[in-house]
């Protein structure tokens, strides 16, 4: 009789996954997706800070190159790329240009610089200004 027995619950007996089974893996699955969506979107996040450092700090360096310059020889420049750096490689189609504003604010011992770097990102053109102001006599 325990042949009988054994032979009945194979034959009852189906090929597959249970219901329990399919939902942990479903579970796992959607885990692992998760995970994957927020690791790519830090990574284009700190990407993203990355080039706007970058851009900063070729900015910077164009203000601080203004700085050793006489104050009458500051003048505006049109779009130009961008002064080969370490860092500057890193911005794709890097372009700069720094506009004078003479006389601010009535004196004319003071200018104002706005420095623009422009870059591209995935298609999109960014950018990042920069102002100060130069005195005559120094800083």
């Amino acid at each position: 009789m325990p042949d009988l027995y054994a032979k009945r619950y194979t034959l009852n007996a189906k090929r597959g996954f249970t219901l329990i089974e399919i939902l942990i893996s479903l579970f796992f699955v959607g885990t692992l997706v998760t995970l994957l969506f927020s690791a790519s979107s830090s990574l284009l996040t700190k990407r993203r800070g990355d080039l706007q450092d970058t851009a900063a700090k070729v900015a910077s360096r164009e203000i601080e190159n203004l700085r050793n310059q006489s104050f009458s020889s500051i003048t505006s420049s049109p779009l130009k790329a961008c002064p080969s750096t370490q860092d500057s490689y890193k911005l794709p189609n890097c372009q700069i240009s720094r506009t004078v504003t003479q006389n601010y604010d009535g004196n004319s011992n003071v200018k104002q610089i706005n420095v623009n770097v422009s870059w591209t990102e995935a298609g999109q053109s960014k950018s990042l200004t920069m102002d100060t102001l130069i005195y005559s006599g120094g800083i």
